[in-house]
């Protein structure tokens, strides 16, 4: 009884961990990636003024933001399941960030090209301040996953401790009983 308790225990920590734990933990390092990818195109489209054929900054730039915001979808998902408005909220300021980081971006690159540096440079104050903050969110946010994932995995750990002590106690005893019986 014991075994079958502690080892139900452990079939939920390790199918927690397999099914959302390290699934979640990578989307949102997905969405990490999508940031700096934003980022990186818009900042070459800028560099690079859209010439010779270097436009294309905004259709990539344009494919991570959507991953951004399908991973943003990912997250709502899970949370409207679990009913957890608090992370609700915070997914959705998370996005709210990235939307302003990127209009910021994409203002910021327009302004390159149709006005080059000059145009461009003022509105750079601007996108490396929306930048700072979907970092600094960002961050925040890949962190506390990784560190669900990390808790789900110890709690897996600590539980199949559990039954392996729990089985050499049973063990123990029932040799016990089996020679004093004898």
């Amino acid at each position: 009884v014991i075994g079958f308790s502690v080892s139900g225990k452990v079939l939920s920590n390790a199918l927690l961990v397999k099914n959302e734990s390290v699934v979640y933990s990578g989307v949102a390092r997905d969405m990490k990636l999508a940031v700096v990818q934003t980022q990186q195109w818009l900042t070459d489209i800028s560099a690079t003024r859209g010439q010779d054929g270097l436009n294309d900054g905004f259709d990539q730039a344009e494919m991570n933001a959507v991953s951004f915001k399908e991973g943003a979808d990912k997250f709502i998902e899970m949370y409207e399941a679990e009913n957890n408005a608090a992370q609700i909220e915070k997914i959705s300021a998370l996005q709210e960030a990235y939307d302003s980081f990127y209009l910021e971006g994409k203002e910021m690159a327009k302004a390159y090209i149709e006005g080059g540096p000059a145009a461009g440079n003022k509105m750079m104050a601007a996108f490396d301040e929306a930048v700072n903050d979907i970092s600094k969110k960002i961050d925040a946010f890949v962190d506390e996953q990784q560190k669900e994932s990390d808790d789900s995995l110890a709690n897996t750990i600590a539980s199949i401790k559990i039954l392996r002590t729990s089985i050499l106690a049973v063990s123990a005893l029932a040799a016990f009983l089996i020679i004093l019986l004898g």
